[in-house]
Protein backbone atom coordinates (compact mmCIF):
# COMPACT_ATOMS: atom_id res chain seq x y z
CA UNK A 1 0.00 0.00 0.00
CA UNK A 2 2.86 2.37 0.71
CA UNK A 3 3.55 2.56 -3.03
CA UNK A 4 0.29 4.44 -3.65
CA UNK A 5 0.91 7.98 -2.43
CA UNK A 6 -1.40 10.94 -3.12
CA UNK A 7 0.77 14.01 -3.57
CA UNK A 8 -0.29 17.61 -2.97
CA UNK A 9 -0.14 18.12 -6.75
CA UNK A 10 -2.57 15.25 -7.27
CA UNK A 11 -4.96 16.71 -4.69
CA UNK A 12 -4.88 19.98 -6.62
CA UNK A 13 -6.05 18.21 -9.80
CA UNK A 14 -9.45 17.90 -8.18
CA UNK A 15 -9.92 21.68 -7.94
CA UNK A 16 -12.89 22.75 -9.99
CA UNK A 17 -14.34 19.23 -10.06
CA UNK A 18 -17.17 20.03 -7.68
CA UNK A 19 -15.71 17.56 -5.20
CA UNK A 20 -12.46 19.43 -4.64
CA UNK A 21 -13.26 21.23 -1.41
CA UNK A 22 -14.63 18.05 0.17
CA UNK A 23 -11.62 15.99 -0.90
CA UNK A 24 -9.12 18.63 0.17
CA UNK A 25 -10.73 18.92 3.61
CA UNK A 26 -10.80 15.13 3.95
CA UNK A 27 -7.10 14.68 3.22
CA UNK A 28 -5.68 17.96 4.56
CA UNK A 29 -4.52 16.70 7.99
CA UNK A 30 -3.72 13.22 6.70
CA UNK A 31 -1.56 14.67 3.92
CA UNK A 32 0.19 17.07 6.33
CA UNK A 33 1.04 14.20 8.69
CA UNK A 34 2.67 12.16 5.93
CA UNK A 35 4.55 15.12 4.49
CA UNK A 36 6.04 16.00 7.90
CA UNK A 37 6.43 12.61 9.62
CA UNK A 38 6.84 10.02 6.89
CA UNK A 39 8.62 12.15 4.28
CA UNK A 40 6.96 10.23 1.45
CA UNK A 41 5.95 13.26 -0.60
CA UNK A 42 2.27 12.61 0.06
CA UNK A 43 -0.31 10.51 1.87
CA UNK A 44 -0.42 6.71 1.67
CA UNK A 45 -3.83 5.48 0.51
CA UNK A 46 -4.10 2.26 2.53
CA UNK A 47 -7.87 1.84 2.54
CA UNK A 48 -8.45 2.90 -1.09
CA UNK A 49 -5.76 0.42 -2.21
CA UNK A 50 -7.33 -2.44 -0.25
CA UNK A 51 -10.77 -1.50 -1.58
CA UNK A 52 -9.44 -1.28 -5.14
CA UNK A 53 -7.89 -4.75 -4.96
CA UNK A 54 -11.14 -6.08 -3.51
CA UNK A 55 -13.03 -4.65 -6.49
CA UNK A 56 -10.45 -5.65 -9.09
CA UNK A 57 -7.99 -8.38 -8.03
CA UNK A 58 -5.97 -7.73 -11.20
CA UNK A 59 -4.45 -4.70 -9.46
CA UNK A 60 -2.47 -7.23 -7.40
CA UNK A 61 0.42 -8.10 -9.70
CA UNK A 62 2.16 -10.49 -7.29
CA UNK A 63 0.78 -12.61 -4.45
CA UNK A 64 2.16 -15.23 -2.10
CA UNK A 65 0.68 -17.53 0.51
CA UNK A 66 1.80 -16.89 4.09
CA UNK A 67 0.84 -17.82 7.60
CA UNK A 68 -0.64 -14.54 8.92
CA UNK A 69 -1.86 -13.71 12.40
CA UNK A 70 -3.01 -10.48 14.04
CA UNK A 71 -0.86 -9.59 17.04
CA UNK A 72 -3.09 -8.74 19.99
CA UNK A 73 -0.66 -8.70 22.91
CA UNK A 74 2.65 -7.23 21.76
CA UNK A 75 3.68 -3.69 22.57
CA UNK A 76 5.51 -3.15 19.26
CA UNK A 77 3.08 -4.77 16.84
CA UNK A 78 -0.29 -4.73 18.63
CA UNK A 79 -3.09 -4.80 16.07
CA UNK A 80 -0.76 -5.52 13.17
CA UNK A 81 -1.07 -8.43 10.80
CA UNK A 82 2.21 -10.34 11.03
CA UNK A 83 3.24 -12.72 8.27
CA UNK A 84 5.68 -15.58 8.76
CA UNK A 85 8.09 -14.96 5.89
CA UNK A 86 10.47 -17.81 6.63
CA UNK A 87 11.02 -19.92 3.50
CA UNK A 88 10.46 -23.17 5.41
CA UNK A 89 7.89 -22.05 7.94
CA UNK A 90 6.43 -24.84 10.09
CA UNK A 91 3.05 -23.05 9.94
CA UNK A 92 0.54 -23.63 7.16
CA UNK A 93 -0.43 -20.59 5.07
CA UNK A 94 -3.57 -18.84 6.26
CA UNK A 95 -3.78 -15.98 3.76
CA UNK A 96 -2.92 -15.03 0.21
CA UNK A 97 -0.93 -11.81 0.56
CA UNK A 98 -0.58 -9.15 -2.10
CA UNK A 99 3.10 -8.28 -2.34
CA UNK A 100 3.07 -6.00 -5.40
CA UNK A 101 0.49 -3.83 -7.13
CA UNK A 102 -0.13 -1.90 -10.34
CA UNK A 103 0.28 1.56 -8.81
CA UNK A 104 -0.47 3.52 -11.97
CA UNK A 105 -3.72 1.68 -12.71
CA UNK A 106 -4.95 1.97 -9.12
CA UNK A 107 -4.24 5.70 -9.02
CA UNK A 108 -5.74 6.35 -12.46
CA UNK A 109 -8.94 4.44 -11.68
CA UNK A 110 -9.27 5.83 -8.15
CA UNK A 111 -8.83 9.42 -9.29
CA UNK A 112 -11.20 8.91 -12.21
CA UNK A 113 -13.80 7.63 -9.74
CA UNK A 114 -13.25 10.61 -7.45
CA UNK A 115 -13.63 12.91 -10.47
CA UNK A 116 -16.78 11.00 -11.49
CA UNK A 117 -15.21 10.02 -14.81
CA UNK A 118 -14.95 6.27 -14.38
CA UNK A 119 -17.14 3.58 -15.89
CA UNK A 120 -17.63 2.05 -12.42
CA UNK A 121 -18.87 5.36 -11.02
CA UNK A 122 -21.24 5.93 -13.94
CA UNK A 123 -22.69 2.40 -13.58
CA UNK A 124 -23.13 2.92 -9.82
CA UNK A 125 -24.98 6.22 -10.32
CA UNK A 126 -27.58 4.57 -12.62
Amino acid sequence: CRKVVMTPEEVRQFRGSGESSILEKMVENYLAYYLVNEKLGGAVLYDPVAMSIGINPLYATAQEDYHVQVETKGSLTRGMAVADLRPFSPSQPTARVCIDIDVESIKNDLYATLLEKSKIYKEYKK
